[in-house]
């Protein structure tokens, strides 16, 4: 998207502009990478952030493990189990 918008402006730029035109256009293809950085840092982000908590049932396999290692009682692990399903 923002390299469509990029071509339609430079389209509109006459040829010859007293060397002017060459520096907006710098300007420009800045920006425009600059966006695109930003873009791929926030869904770089947003899909880390996903893995960080996991989902519920690889948070109630954790759960189960502790269980079986007896770290956790029964009744633990029940409770903790409905707090994740409540969580959803």
């Amino acid at each position: 998207m923002c390299f469509i918008t990029l071509s339609l402006f430079l389209q509109t730029l006459p040829a010859q502009q007293g060397g002017g035109g060459l520096s907006l256009i710098i300007m420009m293809a800045v920006i425009v990478i600059m966006i695109v950085a930003i873009v791929l840092a926030i869904s770089g982000f947003i899909r880390n952030r996903r893995n960080w908590f996991g989902s519920t049932a690889d948070e109630i396999e954790k759960l189960a493990r502790l269980r079986n290692q007896g770290l956790l009682t029964d009744e633990e692990f029940e409770e903790q189990k409905k707090k994740l399903l409540k969580r959803g």
